[in-house]
This record gives structure tokens, C-alpha cells and sequence, in this order.
């Protein structure tokens, strides 16, 4: 996962996009200093998974194996999708906040591309 993916995700976490210059965006460089080790090719699967379980240690408020699942499965539910093709892929940030929105809010067609 490269730098700009994981700035991204970090922004689909966040339900308020004015938040994102003013407060995530340094801390999701901070995150991406520390997480990435230096790496700026991105993160390997050893870097990404314990970002990961990072994320649930943090979030979660036991440490029992069923909350992080619960909490990971969420989480991912809400930065992935699946492809027609069943493929998971990362959510682009417009069609993440679009589906937090009450369906009659925003007209179907516009969204249509974004699927």
C-alpha cells in the first residue's frame, strides 16, 4: 500500500472532509512516518497488518480476539467495496461519504459512477 492510498483510508475514517486539512491530513503523515518505517515505497504485509491491529488495540476496549474482529470487519466494511466482479477494492473517498448519507439525500445517478 503506497503513501496516497493510506492517506487516503485514513480520510475515509473521517466523516467530516473539513477535518481532513485541519487535523487528520498531519496526523495521517505522522502515522505514515511511523508506520511505514521509513519506507516510502509503501507498506509490506508485515507493516500493514500490524497497522491494522494497531487500529483495533486502539479502538477496541478489550483485548479479546471477537472485538478486534468485530472492529476490523467493521472498519474494512467501511474503507472497501466489493467490485461486480467480487473483487475488494478501496473505496474511493466521494463513494465512501456518499453511502454515509441518507439515500433519499443524494440522487442515484449521480453516484452511479462511482460504483
Amino acid at each position: 500500500m503506497d503513501k496516497p492510498t493510506v492517506a487516503s483510508v485514513t480520510a475515509d475514517l473521517v466523516a467530516e472532509q473539513d477535518a481532513l486539512d485541519a487535523v487528520v491530513a498531519p496526523l495521517a503523515a505522522e502515522d505514515w512516518e511511523r508506520d511505514s518505517e521509513g519506507h516510502e515505497e509503501g507498506l509490506n504485509n508485515a507493516r500493514f497488518c500490524w497497522c491494522w491491529f494497531e487500529l483495533a488495540d486502539l479502538w477496541t476496549e478489550s483485548m479479546e480476539a471477537d472485538e478486534y474482529v468485530e472492529f476490523l470487519q467493521d472498519t474494512a466494511s467501511l474503507v472497501t467495496r466489493t467490485t461486480q466482479a467480487g473483487e475488494v477494492v478501496w473505496c474511493d473517498s466521494r463513494f465512501q461519504m456518499a453511502s454515509l448519507l441518507p439515500e433519499d439525500s443524494v440522487p442515484s445517478a449521480s453516484l452511479d459512477h462511482l460504483r
